[in-house]
C-alpha cells in the first residue's frame, strides 16, 4: 500500500511518499520546488514516476523565512544553508528507514532546477540523473564569470565544483517549455546575464547546454522543449509531456515493477 506523510528535521519539512512495490530501496527520487514552494503538488504530480519506477520520492519545502536563497545554495549569514539542510534530512531519513544512504535522482523546476545543477556541482557522487525544467538561469562552465553566473569565486562555504569530466557522467535532462519566452517578473535580468545566457528562460536552456555540450558533456546530456508549455507547473504537468520525459529519462537501464 502506498504511503505518503509529511516528514519533519529540526530545520526543513519535506513531502514523502513510498509506492506499493519498491525495487530500489536506497534509490530516491528527490522533488524541488520553484519560488511557489509547491512540494505537496510536486509530490502530488510525480507519486506516478515513483510507483512506476519503483523508488521513494523526497519533496522538501524550503521556507522562504528560513531558506530565501536556497536555489543559490550559498544563503546569507544567519540563514541555514539548503544543500546542508537537506544532507542532513537524508541523514535522518535513511537512518529512519534503516537505509545505509541514497543515490538521487533529482527533479526541479524553475528554482528548484537551479538548486539541484548547482547541488550537482558540489555532491557529484551522489546524483544518479538530474531533470531540469524551466531553469529561470544557470551556472554555466566558466570559469572567467563569478559565481553564481560561473564558477569564478566560486563560495568557500560551497564544496567543489565538480571537473567538467565528473559532471558529464551524470545523466541529464534538461526541459524547457517552447513558448517559455516570457521576461516576467520571477526571471532574472540584467545586461551581464542577458548577454550570457539569453533572454528567456527558452534561449538559456538552448545556450546552457550548448556550453556543456562544448565541452565535451554531450553522450549524457539531453534537451527537450514542451509542447506548449509555458512557465507553469501545473500546466506542464497536465498539458505537456513533461512528467512522462522525466519517467522515460530515469526509466532508462532499470528493472521496473510488474
Amino acid at each position: 500500500m502506498a504511503k505518503v506523510e509529511c516528514y519533519r528535521t529540526r530545520e526543513l519539512s519535506a513531502w514523502f511518499y513510498e509506492p506499493p512495490a519498491l525495487v530500489e530501496p536506497q534509490k530516491l527520487l528527490v522533488c524541488i520546488h520553484g519560488i511557489s514552494r509547491n512540494a505537496k503538488q510536486q509530490q502530488e504530480a510525480f507519486s506516478s514516476t515513483a510507483d512506476r519506477l519503483g523508488v521513494r520520492l523526497l519533496a522538501p519545502e524550503f521556507s522562504e523565512e528560513r531558506f530565501p536563497g536556497y536555489q543559490r545554495l550559498d544563503n546569507a549569514q544567519g540563514y541555514t544553508r539548503a544543500d546542508l539542510a537537506l544532507n542532513r534530512m537524508l541523514i535522518s531519513l535513511a537512518g529512519d528507514l534503516r537505509e545505509q544512504g541514497w543515490t538521487l535522482d533529482m527533479f526541479g523546476y524553475s528554482g528548484g532546477a537551479q538548486f539541484c545543477h548547482r547541488y550537482a556541482l558540489c555532491y557529484p557522487a551522489r546524483v544518479s540523473s538530474l531533470v531540469l525544467a524551466g531553469a529561470g538561469w544557470y551556472t554555466f562552465p566558466e570559469r572567467s564569470v563569478k559565481y553564481p553566473r560561473g564558477l569564478a569565486n566560486w563560495p568557500s562555504m560551497l564544496p567543489g565544483p565538480a571537473p567538467v569530466r565528473v559532471m558529464s557522467k551524470i545523466p541529464t535532462l534538461v526541459l524547457v517549455g517552447d513558448h517559455d519566452t516570457e521576461r516576467d517578473a520571477s526571471l532574472r535580468k540584467g545586461e551581464r546575464i542577458d548577454e550570457q545566457q539569453g533572454l528567456h528562460r527558452l534561449a538559456r536552456a538552448h545556450n546552457w547546454v550548448e556550453r556543456w555540450r562544448a565541452l565535451g558533456h554531450a553522450t549524457n546530456l539531453y534537451l527537450h522543449e514542451l509542447k506548449g508549455g509555458t512557465h507553469d507547473f501545473a500546466l506542464c504537468v497536465t498539458q505537456t509531456d513533461m512528467v512522462e520525459r522525466t519517467f522515460r529519462f530515469l526509466a532508462r537501464g532499470r528493472e521496473l515493477p510488474s
